[in-house]
């Protein structure tokens, strides 16, 4: 249950400290689904109490602000800093170096924005009757996008940093668990639907391993935050696209 407890400080503000060990964080990276569906049955909660009470589009707030607080805005960093680092530098070292830049740049804030302002629209346009699935979905498919990531590229810089220490430790069987686990998932919970959001998750990975292999000369950790808040917004997408 270590590597739980690993998983659930990576991923969420719980007070769970995460091992800093390799082992340990390739261990975390089994459970990463299952701290999504956890995530997700969470803010099934928070909607379906701020629907009792709000409209639709209100609870559609309460519920991105409740997704924003329970990962404490990691991820989200990790889409300024990637969008910062696309925008600017003329060779890979100079954009990582951009990316480990504190402050913030223009292309940042149009990146978060544009990730929150997608989320509110589609939840606010999820049928009430599919509103359960896709929340516990979409967190579910960010996640294992992170593992997926992880398990099939190359560091941008080998010799440090939390993305190299995940990719050099990654267990042979976590990625065939990990596809599992959310196959299985995505049926039970969308039946077809959650097929085609599955496979459009792994089409929103091969892009940005492609990108950031051309961009930045492989995967940094806010590559892994980035490419999970895309997948959470193109999960919502197929959800809402579907409607018959």
């Amino acid at each position: 249950m270590r590597s739980l407890r690993d998983a659930v400080g990576c991923l969420t503000v719980m007070p769970c400290r995460a091992q800093a060990h390799e082992g340990a964080l390739g261990a975390a990276l089994a459970w990463f689904p299952l701290v999504g569906l956890a995530i997700g049955a969470a803010l099934v909660a928070v909607h379906r109490l701020a629907d009792y009470w709000l409209p639709t589009t209100a609870s559609a707030a309460c519920t991105l602000l409740a997704w924003v607080a329970v990962t404490g805005g990691l991820h989200l960093d990790g889409v300024a800093d990637v969008c910062d680092g696309l925008a600017g530098g003329s060779t890979p070292q100079a954009r990582v170096r951009i990316m480990r830049d504190p402050h913030v740049g223009a292309m940042a804030v149009i990146g978060v924005c544009g990730v929150l302002v997608a989320k509110f629209a589609l939840l606010a346009s999820v049928p009430s009757t599919r509103i359960a699935p896709t929340l516990l979905l979409s967190p579910c498919l960010g996640r294992y996008a992170m593992v997926m990531l992880a398990a099939t590229s190359r560091p941008a810089t080998p010799g440090n940093g939390l993305a190299a220490s995940w990719m050099r430790s990654v267990p042979p069987h976590v990625l065939p668990l990990c596809s599992t686990v959310t196959i299985t998932a995505g049926w039970f919970l969308a039946g077809p639907r959650g097929l085609i959001a599955w496979a459009a998750s792994i089409v929103c990975v091969l892009v940005l391993r492609d990108v950031c292999r051309r961009r930045f000369g492989g995967i940094t950790g806010d590559a892994l935050g980035a490419v999970g808040e895309l997948v959470e917004v193109v999960v919502l997408l197929v959800m809402v696209a579907s409607r018959a």
